[in-house]
């Protein structure tokens, strides 16, 4: 059974790094522990223009293969928590300020890019072609965000006001409010399709300060 549950919470197509039912249930744990909390959200550049271009197995699959690894390699490093988020999206989790994961995430994008152009196996021989040919970028445009904790512990309030203890008491319920609202905070920029151009490569930091769902009485 616990090998079945394992399974279930690694993503299905990548052997590198957790899914993101496992990563959205670790990072909700995280919200109770509070101190400071980064979440960088990762979005890999072009892959439907990598696609068109070389295939979906030659092209998207090995570029987002080459992020999963490199993702690996940096939340190893620097004690992360990584996943595959979706599609060609990855997210980070780590107990650092939002300046010090800036840097580490170009340390992501510098390591990928390495390894797509100092590949000595050749299997990533086809990207490191379009890249130095500049038909791609082989970049992944993130988003960093810092968690901004007494903002959504304002959120709740009344619940604090009556723990003599004054520790975390988020609820289930409140902690998936708060994931959810910090992920669509901290990828929503990504998203723009009017900004795509000047996102490509590019770290931003946002901050956190997305209206949280009230709570019910």
């Amino acid at each position: 059974m616990e090998a079945i549950k394992e399974l279930a919470l690694n993503d299905p197509f990548y052997i590198f790094i957790k899914g993101h039912k496992a990563f959205s249930e670790t990072m909700q744990r995280r919200l109770v522990a509070k101190g400071i909390q980064t979440l960088a959200f990762a979005d890999v550049d072009q892959v439907h223009t990598i696609n068109d271009r070389l295939g979906y197995r030659g092209g998207g699959t090995k570029i987002l293969r080459v992020y999963a690894e490199a993702a690996k390699e940096i939340g190893e490093k620097y004690g992360g928590l990584v996943a595959h988020y979706g599609g060609d999206e990855y997210t980070f989790l780590f107990p650092r300020p939002a300046s010090e994961v800036a840097a580490i995430m170009r340390e992501l994008q510098r390591v990928a890019m390495d390894k797509m152009l100092k590949d000595e196996t050749g299997t990533y021989n086809a990207l490191a072609e379009e890249i130095r040919n500049k038909e791609i970028f082989g970049t992944a445009s993130v988003g960093v965000m810092q968690i901004n904790f007494p903002l959504h512990e304002r959120k709740f309030v009344e619940k604090w006001a009556s723990n003599p203890k004054k520790e975390s008491v988020y609820s289930v319920a409140e902690r998936r409010a708060i994931y959810a609202s910090v992920m669509d905070w901290c990828s929503r920029p990504l998203s723009s399709k009017d900004q795509e151009a000047v996102q490509r490569g590019s770290i931003l930091v946002i901050k956190d300060e997305a209206k949280m769902p009230e709570r019910k009485r």
